[in-house]
């Protein structure tokens, strides 16, 4: 700038002559002295104001509003007032107001799906279920120690599920039960003649049956017989 010494001053006291004020400025050259003011005003930007990150349970969609009048940008690209959240995810807005001063603010919405293990669980005596709190915790708990989101029972009892996210918790329990095996014969192997019949009888019940040759009726018939098979020897001149 070609002077020898420059001296600014900021007449409102703040060090840093970045906040509203009167600020001057004094140059010096070879006994030259010159000094200009300028008066800065801060214009106000947009308020965006969408709160902390949330988790939503039991809701759907959440709808997020931009300040009035100002130019928006959404983190979709979107330039609406106002955005439709439909799923998890972070989300931003910059708002930019006609005196092109602009505020950025940004939210995590989680949508939360309810644990729902059912009331009660019944399963077959040496058989296994498996129990699931659903995704999207950050963290499970159960009754057993385990830390997963599922677990396998195969005994009877009271289940109970805590999950976490963002400081948010949910729980809920199920009843196993465990139901005895029935227990039943056909009776012993047994050698029919030719076309002689036999009946074969399921256990009597509230049951559901399923024979190897697709009956699911209480009982089938089975008839004995031959399948022949001829073997043709040739013999060529």
């Amino acid at each position: 700038m070609g002077f020898l010494s420059l001296e600014y001053r900021c007449a409102n006291t703040i060090d840093r002559c970045e906040n509203r004020g009167v600020y001057s400025v004094w140059v010096n050259k070879l006994g030259l002295k010159d000094y200009d003011t300028v008066v800065v005003n801060l214009l106000p930007a947009p308020v965006i104001v969408f709160g902390k990150d949330t988790s939503l349970r039991n809701i759907d969609s959440l709808t997020l509003f931009a300040p009035l009048n100002d130019l928006y940008l959404w983190s979709d690209s979107s330039t609406g007032d106002s955005l439709q959240i439909l799923k998890s995810g972070t989300y931003w807005l910059k708002a930019t107001a006609p005196d092109q001063c602009s505020t950025t603010d940004t939210i995590q919405v989680i949508f939360v799906v309810p644990i729902n293990l059912g009331d009660t669980m019944k399963i077959c005596s040496g058989l296994t279920a498996i129990l699931n709190a659903g995704p999207g915790y950050n963290s499970y708990h159960w009754n057993t120690g385990d830390q997963t989101q599922s677990i396998t029972v195969d005994t009877a009892g009271k289940y109970t599920v805590w999950a976490v996210i963002n400081g948010y918790i949910d729980y809920d329990s199920v009843i196993v039960t465990i139901l005895p095996t029935t227990i039943f014969s056909l009776g012993p192997d047994t050698t029919l003649l030719v076309d002689q019949t036999y009946t074969l009888y399921a256990p009597k019940g509230n049951f559901n049956y399923s024979w190897n040759n697709g009956s699911t009726a209480d009982s089938i018939v089975v008839v004995a017989i031959i399948i022949q098979i001829l073997f043709y020897r040739f013999r060529f001149q």
